[in-house]
Formats: structure tokens, C-alpha cells, sequence
């Protein structure tokens, strides 16, 4: 005796309720999606996180920082800053500097371009994670090497860095 068998499928049209259950599963799914690739962090502000070299002096207040979080994807680490109105005086040289966050060191260098405004001037500079300069922090340089000017709340920097952490 044979049987026939013919499988069920129920292969029908999801049915969702477009007024409530699309923004939870959405979020839902974004949670996920952080879980995997890491959430971005903001960082509390303290003002030991920003210094320069040398005898320069970089002064960052808790308002003038717009933007400052990270995020890690495998052993990647990703840094969003954005900082407007800082003030920068003493002996000027080269660099400003920005604690890594997280406690986390630089294993190999990343480099990437920046907007910056120095003293009201707009110009291109750079955000470089060079362990040659120390792996504890990442430096804001202006592209043409020169000095930053002194300023009074007139020197802005805009950008984002990546690099391996150990």
C-alpha cells in the first residue's frame, strides 16, 4: 500500500501589523546589528584627555566638545571627534592630542584626514594613531606642518580615525 505525502509549507504572506510591529522589530534588529559590530560610546568629557606637545597648551571645555565616541569591530578600534571653540597657547608646535579612549593602545598606526579650523582659518589637517608619537593617544596636525596659532575659543576639528588596538 502506498501512502502519498505532500508537505505542508505554509509558505503564506507574513502578516504584520505596520502601525505597531515594524518599529519594534526594526529596533530589535538595530540591537542586534550593535551586538555584532559594536555600539559607539560616548566618552565622559575630562579635560586631561586633550594636551599637546612640547610646551603647548591645547584648553578643551566640556562644550566645546560636540562629538567623542568610539567603537570596536573585532580588534578595530573607530574614533569620531568633533570639537569646536577650543583655545590653544604657550610655546605652539605641531600637535594637539587625544587620549585614546577606553584604555586602549594603538597596535598599528591609522591615519586619516581632518577639517580644521585654526585661530578662524579653515584648513586640511589630520588625525594620526602613530606609535612613533606614543600609544595612548592620537594627534590632530595641520597638513602643511606648521605650528597651530594661538587662539581664544577659535580652533575646531572635525573627523574620524581607525586603527588596530592590542
Amino acid at each position: 500500500m502506498t501512502t502519498a505525502f505532500t508537505p505542508n509549507l505554509n509558505l503564506g504572506k507574513p502578516q504584520i501589523n505596520v502601525d505597531t510591529d515594524w518599529p519594534t522589530q526594526l529596533n530589535a534588529d538595530m540591537d542586534k546589528i550593535d551586538a555584532l559590530v559594536g555600539a559607539w560610546t560616548a566618552v565622559s568629557y575630562s579635560a586631561g584627555n586633550f594636551t599637546a606637545n612640547g610646551a603647548m597648551t591645547w584648553t578643551v571645555d566640556a562644550g566645546d566638545v560636540q562629538v567623542f565616541t568610539y567603537r570596536i569591530i573585532g580588534k578595530t578600534l573607530f574614533i569620531n571627534f568633533r570639537a569646536q571653540t577650543t583655545s590653544v597657547g604657550g610655546t605652539l608646535n605641531t600637535q594637539l592630542r587625544v587620549a585614546i579612549p577606553g584604555g586602549f593602545t594603538i597596535k598599528t598606526n591609522g591615519l586619516a584626514m581632518a577639517f580644521v579650523i585654526d585661530n578662524g582659518n579653515r584648513n586640511v589637517g589630520y588625525y594620526n594613531a602613530d606609535l612613533a608619537n606614543g600609544s595612548t593617544f592620537f594627534t590632530i596636525e595641520r597638513a602643511d606642518g606648521a605650528n597651530w596659532s594661538a587662539a581664544t575659543n577659535t580652533t575646531s576639528l572635525y573627523g574620524q580615525v581607525y586603527f588596530e588596538i592590542n
